[in-house]
């Protein structure tokens, strides 16, 4: 199996952890890295998206993307969970390369429309490149393979506030038009990311494997391990995003729900997703009415996913 896979991602500590993942699955061919705000700055993400290829020793290019969401103010970088620069406060060399000229919503176009049907997205992070992308070229909806997006929550409460998760959370705009254009869409969120935990031992198992690699990956980890210490007395930390890509390689791991999801764009509630069943019922006013169906993640084998980690370096 040869996908290519263009990874949309907001380095962060959880993004490194899954960037090393997909460098390490055979299943996937990581052709790009765009980067969006989210965990840092637009500028820090692509900083260290960089600086994580020179550590994991892979030539990819990188598209630097959206600074701010489409239509809201930007909210606060979440330094107390990721630290200032994205990588849990541990400073880093510059990057010797730098990012490509062209924009990630343009290079997605690019990149859909060369390779019909042959490209898969990961999101990572919020979805406002995505979005940009649609609206440069509509029609890239009918020739991705798949968008897989870490983000969300159904059955479960959210993680910035009682109703959302921060990706969505971060441009319920963008997430709100990715969910209703027309492609393939399978979201990962909250409702099985919540399920994954890893601990200490595995990233302390991981620089033992791995000295370098394994180290940098461990030691940037620690800060999110205290997050989870501090605000949830809870020993590890959850996959998120890690949970995405093992999706994209092992899709039967997962229980989806479909139907068709809007996002709530506004009030206290923003950022939550809203899933309608087409029971056939419609009412007067209806804003599922028409849209596609997606796929929701309910549940997953969480053993498998953990002993994949395990088993991947």
């Amino acid at each position: 199996m040869n996908n290519k896979i263009i990874i949309d991602t907001d380095p962060g500590i959880d993004d490194a952890l899954a960037l090393a993942c997909a460098f390490n699955a055979p299943e996937i061919d990581v052709i790009a890295l765009t980067t969006i705000f989210g965990n840092a700055s637009v500028q820090q993400t692509t900083e260290n998206a960089l600086r994580i290829l020179e550590i994991f020793e892979q030539d990819i290019p990188v598209y630097s993307g959206a600074h701010r969401p489409l239509t809201m103010q930007a909210k606060e970088y979440p330094a107390f969970v990721h630290g200032e620069n994205g990588l849990g406060n541990i400073p880093q060399p510059k990057a010797k390369k730098q990012a490509e000229a062209i924009s990630a919503a343009q290079f997605i176009v690019n990149t859909t429309n060369q390779f019909p049907n042959e490209i898969t997205i990961i999101a990572l992070g919020p979805l406002t490149n995505l979005a940009l992308a649609l609206a440069l070229d509509a029609s890239i909806a009918q020739k991705i393979k798949r968008v897989i997006t870490m983000g969300g929550n159904l059955h479960v409460a959210g993680n910035v506030s009682a109703a959302a998760e921060a990706n969505v959370y971060c441009d319920p705009h963008a997430a709100d038009q990715v969910y209703t254009a027309g492609w393939p869409v399978s979201v990962v969120g909250l409702d099985v990311t919540h399920q994954i935990r890893v601990k200490n031992s595995f990233f302390e198992k991981l620089e033992q494997k791995l000295p370098e690699k394994g180290k940098f990956l461990n030691v940037i980890t620690q800060f999110y391990m205290n997050f989870y210490q501090d605000s949830y007395i809870m020993e590890g930390c959850h996959v998120h995003d890690s949970s995405a890509i093992a999706c994209a390689i092992h899709p039967e791991w997962f229980v989806m729900e479909s139907g068709q999801v809007r996002v709530i764009c506004e009030g206290e509630c923003m950022g939550k997703l809203m899933l309608h069943h087409d029971t056939g019922y419609t009412h007067r006013v209806n804003p599922w009415q028409n849209k596609p169906i997606i796929d929701v993640a309910v549940n997953v084998n969480v053993k498998a996913v953990k002993n994949w980690l395990e088993d991947l370096f």
